[in-house]
């Protein structure tokens, strides 16, 4: 037969913390929507000199609407798969100029 001394075994520090003995699961679908950025696209030009550059187009970000099932473990977010998105507004890409032309040294 073995006595073992169970108040030698738990300190005071550890009964003042919360220790969660289940872990909740919900799985939600979720419909929300995100920005789908714009891309640059440069245009080389000879016509000024290196320091000049100029907006020709000015990018705008797409919308896009995401539906999707999303997992949370005790509140935090552990898997999100994507069901469909549906793009509600396009984007447009950014253009502009960018000077290459080095003049010649007098």
């Amino acid at each position: 037969i073995q006595i073992r001394d169970w108040s030698s075994d738990v300190c005071s520090s550890d009964l003042s913390k919360s220790v969660s003995m289940l872990t909740v699961t919900n799985t939600k679908r979720e419909v929300y929507t995100e920005e789908i950025p714009y891309t640059t696209n440069y245009t080389k030009s000879d016509k000024y000199y290196t320091t000049y550059s100029k907006v020709t187009k000015q990018g705008v970000p797409g919308e896009q609407e995401v539906t999707a099932l999303v997992t949370y473990e005790d509140g935090v977010v552990v898997n999100r798969q994507i069901l469909t998105t549906v793009v509600l507004r396009c984007k447009t890409v950014h253009t502009y100029f960018k000077q290459f032309f080095h003049p010649a040294a007098p």
